[in-house]
């Protein structure tokens, strides 16, 4: 029975990736590869089934996908993007479909046919429509705690773990991913990450590459959010991808660490020395698509000294930067009350004459 079940989910899928490929989920026309895909037939083989657990299982069966990410411009000589990395990942039908955004009928049999996407899908609606002001989210915690707490909803660990590991849509946000981006609260990324460690380290798109701490930070959470969001050594000793790929010191397709982002994004000093602490001093040394280094990038920013001075690589001292940082500071004030462009070359002086590309 379980090779009939995996077979059919094979069988099921090739269906779903000969109209539209996990490559054309990227391009730009995703929403005419959508249109392609054959959802009649995704629901006749489904009813071919003999019964609802084994369509549920057919659903849920776990399958290797393997994951391509490029950067996110080509190279001034190439027509195509440059292979950033790859690695594997389970996958199952339901994501595959979700990936393909299917209509209003197929994902009401999803919900029908799987009780852990039709929990997941519940708060992930739920939290999709939570206002950006509000504080307490109390309908989410109500959920959280009658689904993981009481378990009034009668699913086993394993499958409350699977609430938060299924990924929604063609940008494949978990629940924790999507809640990084609405400003939660503490509470909420506690039980969550208390329920499923794993959400940690799942990775979105590979349009976008990002794991959950990089959209908190680019959200705006706070620097408790953002601290309990970052993986821990154990994280990376025990979860894909992480043991492949150090997403806190490598850089992503726009050639950026989070580091570069806590600048970015204006974080709190306390959030980049967070950062700074769980990532090596290699991560200070990386240069994004502006030929930035993270300091750099603070320097053009004008963001405070301490925060320069943070994210300084270990050859270099704060006295070396300290004028650039200052007249930085002082032109952003000017500019803000004038017309003076955009940039000033003195910073690229001194990238060039005092350090280099060390």
């Amino acid at each position: 029975m379980a090779f009939k079940i995996e077979m059919i989910a094979k069988h099921i899928g090739n269906r779903l990736e000969d109209k539209c490929s996990d490559q054309d989920i990227l391009a730009p026309n995703r929403e005419e590869k959508f249109q392609l895909v054959e959802w009649d037939l995704f629901l006749s083989d489904l009813d071919n089934v003999e019964n609802e657990a084994a369509q549920r299982a057919i659903l849920e069966e776990p399958l290797e996908r393997s994951v391509v990410v490029h950067k996110d411009k080509p190279n001034e000589d190439k027509s195509e993007n440059d292979l950033h990395r790859s690695y594997n990942i389970k996958d199952t039908i339901i994501e595959k479909a979700l990936r393909r955004c299917p209509p209003a009928p197929v994902l009401e049999e999803l919900t029908k046919l799987s009780v852990t996407y039709r929990y997941s899908k519940k708060l992930y609606d739920l939290i999709d429509q939570v206002p950006m002001d509000d504080e307490e989210w109390t309908e989410i915690k109500r959920h959280l705690y009658r689904l993981c707490i009481s378990k009034i909803y009668g699913l086993s660990e394993k499958e409350i773990k699977r609430v938060f590991c299924i990924r929604h849509g063609w940008r494949e946000d978990t629940l924790l991913m999507l809640v990084a981006r609405r400003n939660p609260p503490l509470k909420v990324v506690d039980i969550m990450l208390k329920i499923c460690r794993e959400s940690i380290a799942i990775v979105d798109t590979p349009l976008y590459d990002w794991i959950p701490v990089i959209y908190a930070i680019a959200y705006g959470a706070s620097h408790e959010v953002i601290s309990a969001m970052i993986p821990d050594n154990d994280d990376f000793a025990t979860l894909q991808p992480l043991k492949e790929f150090n997403f806190l010191e490598d850089v992503d397709v726009y050639n950026r660490t989070p580091l570069h982002w806590t600048v970015f994004y204006g974080a709190k000093m306390e959030t980049v020395i967070a950062l700074r602490e769980n990532s090596l001093s290699e991560a200070l040394d990386k240069r994004d698509d502006l030929n930035k280094k993270p300091f750099e990038m603070a320097i053009n920013e004008g963001t405070s000294m301490d925060i320069v001075e943070a994210l300084l690589p270990d050859s270099l001292d704060f006295a070396q930067v300290e004028a650039n940082v200052v007249r930085s500071i002082i032109y952003r004030k000017l500019r803000d009350t004038s017309h003076l462009p955009e940039s000033i070359g003195g910073d690229d002086e001194f990238n060039d004459h005092n350090h280099g590309d060390a």
